[in-house]
């Protein structure tokens, strides 16, 4: 288990620009690590989520208008449920 944290970012998209302004506070680009969820994942390409290591569910995924290149990893539930216990602390941003 690391002492890295997990963000899950899982609001509406009208909400991305506070997410992201909550994010740059919080966590740590060489140790903590994102989920994007649910409208959240549209928030893919934004320049300030080049720093982490981001993940997006399969499910989620789908409703990306192009395909997301390498930069962020698409992950299933089995191996989100490993990124999971991974972390010591998990921080939600709705």
């Amino acid at each position: 288990m690391s002492n890295s944290t997990l963000f899950l970012m899982q609001a509406e998209y009208s909400k991305s620009a506070y997410l992201l302004e909550q994010l740059q506070h919080m966590a740590d680009p060489s140790t903590d690590q994102i989920v994007l969820m649910a409208e959240s994942v549209l928030l893919y390409n934004d320049p300030s989520l080049n720093n982490y290591h981001c993940y997006i569910l399969k499910n989620d995924a789908d409703i990306l208008p192009e395909s997301i290149g390498s930069r962020i990893q698409i992950i299933d539930y089995s191996e989100f449920s490993q990124i999971l216990l991974q972390h010591t602390r998990c921080i939600s941003l709705k």
